[in-house]
């Protein structure tokens, strides 16, 4: 209703006025749209109330808490929109369940995300940056899950550039660029020996080595009527005696070079293992002669070696078998 005006003539009791039956009646219809208005009719609103800069929301209770709705001095027009949805008011400290909403940009400080029964929640925490950073995620093809460093999962097609990789378990095998088989590993359950890859210094060769116990063989070898190909020269470790000594087995050439006439003793070959050769070659002007050791020379008792003799012994079981001899004397 358009608020009633009471007439109140152009004098005072010049008659032009309205009656007092008019003018009450005007009084009356104005304030009882104020009661529909801002009450039931008959009571004003007792839990609303206005002040000079707020809507005040009398508390329920007889405690006199009240919450004053204010806005901020605006320094242009503003215009706020409640939409069409029933709901509470979202405030910016409260605990709220927020609900079928789209943050465009939103800038968020240690977000929490709840598990299912909300009893405990992934906490996210950031480091301090130096600039701003970008993380892209990936155009999935199908639902799929973040990869974490200490959480057991199966990586399937990454590519991986420049990785360290400590300690790893490789499964059968590892495969080249084009997906073929480069290197197939067969595991053995109890293995406790292994191979040992050493990267060297200038002009020192790369070690490949049998490792694990104490004593390790490596064995090399090929499939079927396959063998073991060498494609560059073949340098044998050298044990140098220039003086009376012990032969080693573990070297596959001892080379004698001494003035003087010297006296050795031959060491055994590993007693599990049939086929170790050792070479014996005299470039000294002393003759060298080489005894067994408890009975350690098939056939023989000792060998003696002049200037540019050589001797080729071949290990089987328990003693040195002589499979080519090259002017050295044996003797029985």
């Amino acid at each position: 209703m358009t608020r009633q005006v009471l007439n109140r003539g152009t004098i005072a009791n010049d008659g032009t006025g309205d009656t007092l039956r008019t003018a009450s009646l005007k009084i009356e219809q104005n304030f009882q749209e104020i009661y529909n208005k801002l009450g039931d009719g008959s009571v004003l609103m007792s839990l609303l109330d206005f002040d000079s800069d707020a809507i005040v929301f009398e508390g329920r209770t007889a405690d006199n808490f009240e919450t004053r709705l204010r806005a901020v001095d605006p320094t242009q027009d503003r215009e706020v929109y409640i939409p069409n949805y029933g709901g509470e008011l979202v405030m910016d400290s409260a605990t709220q369940t927020l609900a079928n909403k789209t943050l465009t940009s939103p800038i968020i400080t240690m977000p929490q995300i709840s598990d299912v029964d909300g009893a405990h929640n992934y906490i996210f925490a950031v480091n301090e940056l130096a600039a701003e950073r970008t993380i892209t995620l990936p155009l999935l093809a199908d639902d799929d899950e973040f990869t974490f460093n200490s959480h057991t999962q199966t990586l399937a097609n990454k590519t991986i550039q420049g990785p360290t990789i400590n300690s790893p378990i490789i499964g059968d095998e590892i495969r080249d660029s084009s997906g073929n088989e480069l290197i197939v590993f067969t595991g053995n359950g109890s293995a406790v020996n292994y191979v040992n890859i050493e990267n060297t210094n200038t002009g020192v060769p790369v070690i490949i080595q049998g490792a694990g116990e104490a004593n390790t063989s490596l064995s090399l070898q090929g499939t079927g009527n396959g063998g073991v190909r060498i494609n560059s020269r073949l340098a044998l470790k050298t044990q140098g005696l220039n003086s009376a000594g012990t032969v080693s087995a573990g070297d596959p050439v001892t080379l004698f070079n001494n003035a003087s006439p010297a006296t050795h003793t031959l060491a055994n070959g590993t007693t599990s293992v049939n086929g170790e050769i050792k070479y014996l070659v005299n470039k000294g002007a002393g003759t060298q002669t080489i005894n067994e050791t408890g009975n350690n020379i098939a056939a023989y008792s000792s060998i003696t070696m002049t200037q540019n003799d050589a001797v080729t012994l071949l290990w089987f079981g328990s003693q040195w078998i002589v499979v080519n001899n090259q002017g050295a004397t044996l003797n029985v």
